[in-house]
């Protein structure tokens, strides 16, 4: 049996991440409303203003586990579907 290389088995938890912790019932939501699920990729300025939170909570709250970044060289951005993960976990 072949073994998937590490640079792709990486790579597809990094992608998986945000919907891992959804129930299925979330999954079957979020599956349902966005058959051709589109992430955009949000700058940190774009959520703090969003959120109207200081850029250095969004800092804390990555830290904390809680929203998840991706780093793309020294530029950092949030995946829309990270964002609305954490609203729900905390509305």
């Amino acid at each position: 049996m072949n073994k998937i290389p590490a640079h792709i088995n990486r790579t597809v938890s990094e992608i998986l991440s945000p919907y891992i912790s959804l129930s299925p019932t979330q999954l079957d939501t979020l599956l349902c409303q966005n058959p051709q699920i589109e992430d955009k990729l949000l700058t940190l300025k774009q959520v703090s203003e969003l959120l109207q939170v200081s850029q250095r909570h969004l800092y804390n709250l990555e830290a904390q586990g809680s929203l998840k970044f991706i780093r793309i060289g020294r530029a950092v951005r949030v995946r829309e579907s990270a964002l609305n993960l954490y609203l729900d976990e905390v509305a």
